[in-house]
């Protein structure tokens, strides 16, 4: 009897120690946290505008290139000063710049162009890099005679903090922080005694995060 009173309640014991550890449990306080960046974000500030040129005798090239400094950030979208430079290659007969004072002609068009290099700002967060892709622009074309194009090749994207190739850049974090700023250029083949017109194109400038 006494055996049996004992099992009993070593029983009792070790099934009120098995519901003790199935009541025992643990915790501990997990922090949450998320780190949000600004978007990129790209304006263009200026168009490429090769300016208004005397076709020659001989072909040649025109040039356009340039810088962009000071920057307003205060507008939306921002705006930056440029500063635009123009050169030519065919020699005294190849094409120049047209210096007359006329400002239209029978043509229909406006014969005093300034010569502009086209400009970017890039907005984002502060230190972080990012890709420069430019594609098309490789040609110009005369809207009112169809087949009348002139080659273009553009430069690099330079200036601001991007890089000796063109490909990359830094959003800055110091003196106009959030922002960073580019200009791209270009040679325009011009052809001996190229047809009268106003010539167009366009080519895309995209960038992203690295």
């Amino acid at each position: 009897m006494r055996h049996i009173i004992r099992l009993f309640a070593l029983v009792t014991i070790l099934a009120s120690a098995g519901m003790t550890w199935a009541q025992q449990s643990a915790s501990t306080p997990v922090n949450e946290s998320a780190t949000i960046s600004q978007p990129i974000q790209i304006f263009k500030n200026t168009d490429l505008n090769f300016g208004s040129i005397i076709a020659g005798l001989v072909a040649g090239t025109c040039h356009v290139g340039g810088s962009i400094t000071t920057l307003t950030t205060s507008t939306n979208p921002p705006t930056g000063v440029t500063s635009t430079t123009q050169t030519f290659t065919g020699g005294g007969t190849g094409p120049m710049a047209y210096s007359g004072s006329a400002s239209s002609s029978g043509a229909g068009f406006n014969l005093k162009v300034s010569p502009q290099v086209a400009s970017f700002i890039v907005t984002g967060e502060p230190c972080l890099t990012y890709s420069i892709t430019v594609t098309g622009g490789t040609t110009v074309n005369d809207g009112t005679f169809p087949g009348h194009s002139m080659a273009v090749v553009l430069d690099k994207p330079s200036g601001g903090a991007v890089n000796s190739g063109g490909t990359a850049g830094t959003i800055q974090n110091t003196g106009e922080p959030g922002t960073d700023k580019f200009v791209i250029g270009g040679t325009l083949t011009v052809g001996a005694f190229q047809t009268s017109g106003v010539y167009t194109g366009t080519f895309t400038v995209q960038v992203c995060y690295n």
